[in-house]
C-alpha cells in the first residue's frame, strides 16, 4: 500500500468514524419505536443488496454496485440518517466477511458509506425532509440522493485509482460513469416508492425486489458485454501481435535467403579461377603424363595444390 494510499484511507475511516458517532448520538429513539418492523426489514434487504451488488470496472480496477442503496437511502426518511448509517455498516461488514475482505477493506467500506448517507441525510434536513415522503419533499429527497450518490463514488473511484497506482481522475472513466451512476440512479429512485410502501402495508415492500432485480439484470449484462467486448478487444489485439511477429519473421528469412544466395555468388566467384587452373593442371598431366619429365610433373602438381589452397583461404576468409 503506497504511502498516498495509506493517508486517504486513514482519513476517510477517521472521518467516517467520527461522524458515525455523531449519527448514532442524534438517532430518534422514538421514532425507532414507531417503526421497528420497517427498519428490521429494511436493514435485512440492505444486507440482501451488498451480497448481490454489481461488479462493474474493467482493467483490473473492480467496484461494486450496491442494489442495497434504495433500502439504506429509504432508511433516511423513515427513520434519520443515525439508523441508515447503522443498518449499511452492518449490511457492508456483512458482505464484506463474506468475501474474505482484509479489515482495513471492510473499515473504509463501511466509513465511505456513513460519510455519503451523512452528507445526503444533512441535505435532506436542511431542504426540508422529514420522517414523511410526499410530493413537496421530493426534490429534497432527490438532492440528498444526488449527494449520497456523487459522495460515494468519488470516494470509492480516488481509492481505487490510488490502490492501482493510477492518476485520480483516470479512475473517472466515462463507460463507469455512466454505468455505475446510471445504475444508482436508477436504484435510488425507488427509495421514496420504498418508504410510501411500507408507510402502506410492509407485506408489500418484497414487491419491490421485482424492479430492483431488473435492475440488477439490466447492469449485471451491461458489465459482462463490456467485459466480453474487451476479452474481444484484447484478442484482436494478441492476433495483431502475433501476425507483426509472423511478418517480422518471413522478413528475417528471406534476409537469410538473400545473404546466402550472395554468400553462394560470391564464393563462386572467388572459386571459379583457381578451379579452372587446377583442371587444367590435371587434364595436361591425363593427357601429356607420358611425355613429361619429374620435374614438370612436379611442377604442376605443385601449381594445382597452391591453388587448392589458396581457394581454401578465399572460402575461411567467407
Amino acid at each position: 500500500m503506497s504511502g498516498r494510499l495509506k493517508w486517504y484511507v486513514a482519513a476517510v475511516c477517521t472521518a467516517g468514524l467520527l461522524v458515525l458517532a455523531a449519527l448514532v448520538l442524534s438517532i430518534d429513539l422514538d421514532r425507532v419505536r414507531e417503526v421497528p418492523v420497517a427498519i428490521a426489514m429494511f436493514t435485512a434487504f440492505v444486507v440482501l443488496g451488498e451480497l448481490v451488488a454489481i461488479p462493474i470496472g474493467l482493467d483490473h480496477r473492480p467496484k461494486d454496485v450496491a442494489v442495497a442503496s434504495t433500502f439504506a437511502y429509504g432508511l433516511v426518511p423513515l427513520a434519520g440518517p443515525g439508523v441508515a448509517a447503522l443498518a449499511f455498516v452492518l449490511a457492508s461488514a456483512v458482505a464484506d466477511v463474506a468475501r474474505r475482505k482484509a479489515v482495513v477493506k471492510t473499515v473504509f467500506n463501511a466509513a465511505q458509506y456513513v460519510l455519503a448517507l451523512a452528507a445526503g441525510g444533512a441535505l435532506y434536513a436542511a431542504l426540508g425532509g422529514g420522517y414523511q415522503v410526499h410530493t413537496a419533499t421530493l426534490p429534497a429527497l432527490a438532492v440528498g440522493g444526488l449527494a449520497f450518490m456523487l459522495i460515494n463514488y468519488v470516494l470509492v473511484s480516488v481509492v481505487t485509482s490510488l490502490d492501482h497506482g493510477i492518476p485520480v481522475l483516470q479512475g473517472f472513466r466515462r463507460d463507469d460513469i455512466r454505468l455505475e451512476l446510471g445504475t444508482t440512479a436508477m436504484v435510488l429512485a425507488l427509495a421514496p416508492v420504498a418508504v410510501v410502501v411500507a408507510d402502506r402495508s410492509l407485506a408489500l415492500l418484497p414487491a419491490l425486489l421485482v424492479p430492483l432485480g431488473a435492475i440488477y439484470l439490466a447492469s449485471k449484462g451491461e458489465f459482462l458485454a463490456r467485459e466480453q467486448q474487451a476479452e474481444a478487444e484484447r484478442d484482436a489485439d494478441r492476433q495483431r501481435r502475433l501476425a507483426e511477429q509472423e511478418q517480422e519473421v518471413v522478413r528475417r528469412l528471406q534476409e537469410a535467403d538473400r545473404m546466402k544466395a550472395d554468400l553462394l555468388a560470391t564464393v563462386s566467384h572467388e572459386l571459379r579461377s583457381p578451379l579452372t587452373t587446377i583442371l587444367g593442371v590435371f587434364g595436361i598431366l591425363r593427357i601429356r603424363r607420358r611425355r613429361l619429365g619429374p620435374g614438370e610433373r612436379d611442377h604442376l602438381v605443385a601449381m594445382g595444390i597452391g591453388q587448392s589452397n589458396s581457394s581454401h583461404v578465399q572460402i575461411q576468409k567467407q
